[in-house]
């Protein structure tokens, strides 16, 4: 709870009063469900390159490369786990059309 708070309190202040997701990603460090698509689209399709780039691109961004490896797992555990059961509840639109898709 209290780190939920220490973000709040962190957004708050890189904020104009309004808090966004957007702005909650940047200060979280966290990758949107798009990025991520992105990136496994890449991969699947064997286009190695655009992958490499992409994340390098992150990594240039300043996120960091543990934080990364930790949402990717988490991100490729969902998409398991909603292709086995259908479960994607607090999923983005986007990650419930990638899974069913896909």
């Amino acid at each position: 709870m209290r780190d939920a708070l220490s973000l709040l309190d962190q957004v708050i202040s890189f904020s104009d009063d309004k808090v966004s997701f957007e702005q909650a990603i940047q200060v979280s460090g966290s990758l949107t469900d798009d990025l991520m698509i992105e990136f496994v689209r890449l991969l699947t399709q064997q286009q190695a390159q655009a992958a490499l780039l992409q994340l390098q691109d992150l990594l240039l961004l300043g996120k960091e490369a543990s934080r990364l490896i930790e949402e990717w797992l988490e991100f490729s555990r969902d998409l398991l786990v909603a292709k086995q059961t259908g479960d994607m509840i607090g999923r983005s639109e986007a990650f419930v059309e990638f899974a069913k898709r896909g």
